[in-house]
């Protein structure tokens, strides 16, 4: 939530705001995919609206056209009525912002409904109980920012860390692994630092230049939230694959 941005001195957090992804995407749509008209489907929390409101306004801002925002709620089964509205507004997109069950429900009833606009997303698409749920044909060119674990990495933290956790867990870690690891090992390197005061901790975390992380290099805002890249990722043959590793602002 960005409401947590700010929130206090000892705030930090090692997974990027809602709004980093969502202006990553508004950034991705218009400036990359060319998107000219989005529709909003989103869920009915701060969650949702604090991606569908900083995409809309962005995207808006770059030119681009929101038709529409329709909101569903936590643990909705049928979005139908939403999608109705939607395909009548007929968007080159729909921003899909949501949990895995419930986006993964607006997937497979809108390509019943005959949409056929290309779904834009966030990071929490890339699970793997949506690919359970929904076919990938269905899926197939859905485009999310991605701040996931990327198990591709080739940088060397990334793959002593895939080594150790194989090791220690015998199964592959999920998206959200990596950020725990981060958040504790960080935590370490500023009490090697500065010792184990949490005002002195506070400021080491809030002045430092870069924490090589499991995830990319790391360094904090004012406000607490994490610098580190957001990947922008593309459905394809029932996984996300990697179309840019850049920032997207």
């Amino acid at each position: 939530s960005p409401k947590l941005t700010n929130s206090s001195k000892y705030f930090f957090r090692t997974w990027p705001s809602d709004i980093a992804e969502a202006l990553a995407m508004a950034s991705y749509a218009s400036n990359e995919l060319g998107i000219a008209s989005v529709s909003c489907l989103y869920i009915n929390n701060d969650y949702g609206v604090g991606l569908a409101i900083p995409f809309s306004e962005k995207f808006t801002a770059l030119g681009g056209q929101i038709l529409g925002k329709e909101v569903f709620e936590q643990n909705a089964t049928d979005m139908r009525a939403q999608l109705t509205k939607i395909k009548q507004q007929k968007p080159d997109a729909i921003y899909l912002a949501g949990n895995p069950r419930e986006m993964a429900r607006c997937i497979t009833q809108a390509r019943e409904l005959g949409i056929t606009a290309k779904f834009l997303s966030i990071s929490t698409l890339n699970d793997r109980e949506v690919f359970e749920l929904v076919s990938n044909e269905d899926i197939e060119g859905a485009v999310i920012t991605d701040a996931s674990f990327d198990p591709n990495s080739d940088r060397p933290e990334a793959q002593r860390f895939m080594r150790a956790f194989r090791e220690k867990f015998n199964k592959e870690p999920g998206i959200l692994a990596n950020t725990a690891y981060d958040a504790l090992m960080i935590l370490v390197h500023a009490m090697s630092q500065v010792g184990t005061d949490s005002d002195s901790i506070a400021e080491y975390l809030h002045h430092m230049k870069t924490y090589p992380g499991v995830a990319g290099p790391i360094n904090f805002t004012g406000g607490g939230d994490v610098n580190r890249p957001i990947r922008i990722s593309i459905a394809r043959d029932g996984k996300f694959e990697v179309l840019s590793n850049k920032y997207m602002e």
